[in-house]
């Protein structure tokens, strides 16, 4: 079975943001077809408790505090989101993110084998960029 075949007949498709304009929802409503597409709220908040006031980003590419925002959402937030609450698997495409070819239903796979998560690995981060983050993550689930 395929994931996402040529004349419709796929899963529901989440689309987070930090907003919607009404013209990017018509835009992209012209293209959807058949899909089931539902737009939600990326919440890019701080963290309850944290004063971001007086610290400088690591970060500061295109906002402030635009990357790590982006980073908490999709590591944590996310999994808080009602609609993905209710998900037992999801497949995160970020926009630069291109679908060549037919995609047989990893949903389907991954159930059948049951498995937890999966990835695929185009590149590697420069080590500098990873230091700790295992040893956060494993805080982070032993709390």
């Amino acid at each position: 079975r395929l994931f996402v075949t040529p004349h419709g007949g796929c899963y529901k498709v989440f689309l987070f943001r930090e907003s919607w304009h009404p013209t990017d929802v018509a835009m992209i409503d012209t293209f959807r077809r058949s899909l089931d597409i539902e737009y939600h709220i990326a919440d890019m908040s701080f963290p309850r408790g944290f004063d971001p006031a007086g610290l400088l980003s690591a970060q500061p590419k295109r906002s402030a505090w635009g990357y790590q925002h982006m980073s908490r959402f999709w590591t944590r937030t996310i999994f808080e989101h009602p609609s993905v609450r209710l998900l037992d698997y999801f497949m995160r495409l970020d926009t630069d993110s291109l679908l060549t070819t037919p995609l047989y239903d990893v949903f389907e796979d991954a159930a059948r084998r049951n498995l937890s998560y999966g990835y695929r690995q185009a590149g590697k981060d420069t080590p500098h960029r990873s230091v700790g983050l295992w040893e956060s993550y494993q805080s982070y689930v032993d709390s």
